[in-house]
């Protein structure tokens, strides 16, 4: 069996934050905590001072991202 290389990136967020679709079309609708999101896809996650970081393989990583871009939540390669 094959193993995905893990990615990370950064949140400058707490895990608690709720995520809410910002886009025109489908305003307002809750995706859920950042925890709460990341957990639905497998991601493990580290807070550090100010930050948290988040890995997981590359594909389940973006679907994560689009969330928090959808939200207009800042994250960064880590």
């Amino acid at each position: 069996m094959k193993t995905r290389p893990k990615i990370s990136i950064g949140v400058a967020a707490s895990i608690h934050q709720v995520l809410k679709d910002l886009r025109p079309r489908s305003a307002g609708i809750i995706f859920g905590s950042i925890e709460d999101v990341a957990r639905q896809y497998g991601i493990k996650h580290k807070e550090m001072d100010g930050y948290v970081i988040f890995s997981a393989p590359a594909q389940r990583l973006q679907m994560f991202a689009e969330k928090l871009h959808f939200s207009n939540i800042p994250y960064f390669p880590a």
